[in-house]
């Protein structure tokens, strides 16, 4: 599919926002004018939101800072600050709010732009940059085109030499994007946390990752022609993925089905990665102690672990604490990787990496010990594995086939559009 293919139908309709024909002018310098080679998940397809029309199309709105009292922002060029009802200062350094406190102490905006990268906390950031202030403190949006925003999102996520990995990344972090963003009356579409995508701006931009976004440049994964509105993924699945509803307890969505990730040897393809394996084990009373305090309890008196359901991937899918006096708590779902927390190889507490394991040994010897496979959720394209697989030598588009069944790589037009694919 060809750069006009993925981006020409909705640049020529009339509504198409100033500048859109330039970023296309600009993918096709860059390409040559050639293609390349957890949360409420909902069964059917959503349409997209009305885009931000701020000049180019698309932009996101990335939440990159709250809460402080006050914000520096600076840069190598000069600062445009603008704000309603006052003169533009041209800065390369700014303290907000002001000093001077001048205007009104609630509800302010300053929007900042200039022709370099904007620093903020030692990160600089392409486009401009929103500061609100508010009652609760100030909140930071970056607004950035959704190019730029995959620069500084798709190395945070995924960063190898097995290219078509990371070009796969590319794909699902745009369809990601793509179905995060609100209204234009919202202040912010995402954070730049792992609650959303984990964004770092100019300062994470690696020239592997900025590769994969200009050779996927305007594809997104879709489903029945429109977007695959809710993708996720995860570090490693341990050899097979999960089915969201055994994970979130959600609906099943079609393409977030059980898919298993194995190599040319049928051996898991995600076993370079450090947790393709892995043990933990605690005394029955450290583990209580966690358990308790993670629920806000008392420390339990906890005699035993048992399993009451898996899974068909092998995840488990109900788990038993059974307690003195013929007690029992009972854990559910990705709810054992938030309040289980036992000691790893080097000693350190921590959070159950997945749930694929099995209870090795029941305080036999006063300890309990799990043996498990994995790190994430499992839902959705195992990272380590489309590396093992690009290895292999698939293709991006193969390796989104892979982990998301039934699904197409699309153009954002055509996608938008909800035309067949």
């Amino acid at each position: 599919m060809s750069v006009e293919d993925r981006f020409l139908p909705f640049l020529l309709r009339p509504w198409a926002p100033r500048g859109a024909l330039m970023l296309l002018v600009l993918v096709l310098l860059l390409l040559g004018g050639t293609g390349p080679g957890e949360a409420d998940l909902p069964t059917e397809p959503i349409p997209l939101p009305t885009p931000v029309d701020v000049g180019t199309w698309p932009e996101v709105r990335v939440l990159v800072h709250r809460g402080t009292s006050s914000v520096t922002v600076r840069s190598t060029e000069e600062i445009s600050v603008e704000e309603e009802g006052q003169e533009p200062r041209r800065i390369q350094e700014v303290l907000l709010p002001p000093e001077d406190r001048s205007g009104p102490e609630e509800s302010r905006v300053w929007v900042l732009h200039g022709s370099a990268p904007l620093e903020l906390e030692g990160r600089a950031y392409r486009g401009r940059m929103e500061v609100h202030l508010e009652r609760g403190g100030l909140l930071v949006v970056n607004r950035v085109g959704l190019e730029d925003y995959l620069r500084g999102v798709v190395p945070r996520e995924l960063l190898s030499s097995q290219l078509e990995a990371v070009k796969a990344q590319a794909v699902l972090a745009r369809t990601y994007a793509l179905a995060h963003l609100k209204e234009p009356t919202a202040l912010w579409d995402v954070r730049d946390d792992v609650g959303h995508q984990v964004y770092g701006g100019v300062t994470a931009e690696h020239p592997i990752s900025d590769q994969a976004v200009f050779e996927t440049a305007g594809l997104v994964l879709g489903w029945r022609g429109s977007l695959a509105s809710r993708v996720v993924f995860h570090s490693t699945c341990g050899g097979c993925t999960e089915g969201n509803e055994n994970v979130f307890g959600t609906p099943p969505v079609p393409y977030l089905r059980p898919v298993p990730c194995l190599d040319q040897l049928g051996q898991p393809a995600c076993a370079a990665s450090s947790y393709s394996t892995w043990t933990l084990e605690a005394s029955a009373q450290e583990l209580g102690q966690e358990v308790g305090r993670m629920l806000g309890k008392p420390p339990l008196a906890i005699r035993a672990l048992e399993i009451r359901q898996t899974s068909p991937s092998g995840r488990v899918m109900r788990l038993a604490l059974l307690l003195e006096g013929e007690e029992e708590l009972e854990l559910q779902g990705d709810d054992l990787r938030r309040i289980l927390r036992l000691r790893d190889s080097s000693g350190q507490v921590r959070n159950l990496p997945s749930t694929r394991f099995l209870v090795e040994s029941d305080c036999g010897d006063g300890r309990i010990r799990l043996r498990g496979s994995g790190w994430g959720h499992g839902v959705g394209m195992c990272q380590w594995g489309a590396m093992g697989l690009a290895r292999e030598g698939w293709r991006f588009e193969e390796i989104l086939d892979r982990y998301y069944p039934g699904t197409q790589v699309l153009g954002i037009a055509q996608a938008w559009a909800g035309a067949p694919p």
